[in-house]
């Protein structure tokens, strides 16, 4: 009878292990999706929508909390969009929709959606936590406008969520940037 009772235990002790699934920080499929159709990424409290000075205020704050003068966000005016970056997050919005807020958040060199970005994140790994229908391509110059310089062979997953498009980019084969765009207030 004790045999078996020690067997029944080890059982359960084994399935309440199954139970738990995935690893610790593991992201649940799907969970990319739902958050990212909402215009956020779950690390920033900034998201699509934001107004630029709520950006701005945000960074001064956090720059002076955490004595970092490199999450200071800078501006910078082009003819028809500003941008809005520290280097590490960057923000546009087009002059002629500033009162939507922001329509494009773009993450490089931090994290996003529990994603180290340059550490050997894979298409495959990012794959197996959507989802949403996605396709793969070669990234362009034009989507590519994010970086002072262009990156040969860098490749862009992309899924659409209604009016968001989740963009994941891939240089040399290495997650290395993530974006939301909002295209209602965004033209490409």
């Amino acid at each position: 009878m004790k045999k078996f009772i020690c067997l029944l235990l080890a059982l359960a002790f084994i399935f309440s292990l199954c139970a738990c699934g995935k690893g610790e920080g593991e992201t649940p499929k799907g969970e990319i999706d739902k958050t990212a159709s909402k215009g956020e990424i779950p690390e920033y409290p900034i998201k699509l929508g934001s107004t630029p000075d709520e950006i701005i205020a945000h960074y001064n704050e956090r720059a002076e909390v955490e004595q970092n003068p490199d999450l200071i966000i800078g501006e910078l005016e082009g003819q028809t969009a500003v941008q809005l970056t520290n280097g590490v997050q960057t923000f546009y919005y087009e002059k002629e929709h500033k009162d939507k807020g922001v329509s494009v958040f773009v993450v490089q060199g931090d994290s996003a959606f529990g994603y180290e970005l340059g550490t050997n994140i894979t298409k495959t790994e990012v794959i197996s936590r959507l989802a949403a229908d996605y396709t793969i391509s070669e990234a362009t110059a034009e989507q590519l406008y994010f970086l002072p310089g262009t990156v040969e062979g860098a490749e862009i997953l992309s899924c659409s969520f209604d009016k968001i498009r989740l963009d994941f980019f891939f240089f040399d084969g290495i997650l290395s940037a993530v974006s939301l765009t909002n295209t209602e207030y965004w033209t490409d």
